[in-house]
């Protein structure tokens, strides 16, 4: 009888821990989870990112290469300006050299 009860409380003492032990898995199981569900989260967050940083500096690029194109066409409006100024300048400086 005595045995039969230590059997027992055994039987009873390895379910409680069988249980509990059940409970740490599963606990540690729902961790897991969300980890791997933070993971990829994390890689699509940053996938996202690298689409914004490669979209921005393609606007970046595009912006740059209008106002660099504008201020060349600036640069030779100007250069054209100047020569026509000059070209008037020295046509008046060879009529004034002829009238002398």
């Amino acid at each position: 009888v005595k045995r039969r009860i230590e059997e027992i409380d055994r039987e009873e003492k390895r379910r409680v821990e069988y249980a509990q032990f059940l409970e740490v898995a599963s606990q540690h199981k729902k961790l897991l989870e969300l980890t791997v569900y933070n993971c990829d989260l994390a890689i699509r967050v940053t996938g996202l990112v690298e689409e914004l940083v490669a979209e921005s500096c393609s606007a970046i690029k595009a912006r740059f290469d209008r106002t660099n194109q504008e201020l060349n066409d600036l640069r030779l409006e100007v250069h054209k300006e100047y020569l026509e100024f000059f070209r008037m300048l020295y046509l008046t400086l060879g009529n004034l050299i002829y009238k002398k």
